[in-house]
């Protein structure tokens, strides 16, 4: 499969950051972006840290 482009990588971490707020559980997130996109194990662990990353960010951000 060929690598993702950035804006591919965008799309797939802002899926999983709803998967999180949606309430769904990391293995969850997981086993998604393991199906959905055919990645790695090391790679889904990757776009989940990323999307959790992201949320903190824009949590600090607004100051919550």
């Amino acid at each position: 499969m060929p690598k993702a482009t950035a804006a591919e990588t965008a799309d797939q971490i802002e899926r999983l950051q709803g998967l999180i707020l949606a309430g769904e559980p990391n293995t969850a997130c997981l086993v998604y972006a393991r199906q959905t996109w055919k990645v790695s194990r090391a790679q889904g662990y990757k776009l989940v840290k990323r999307a959790w990353a992201q949320i903190k960010d824009d949590i600090d951000e607004s100051g919550i």
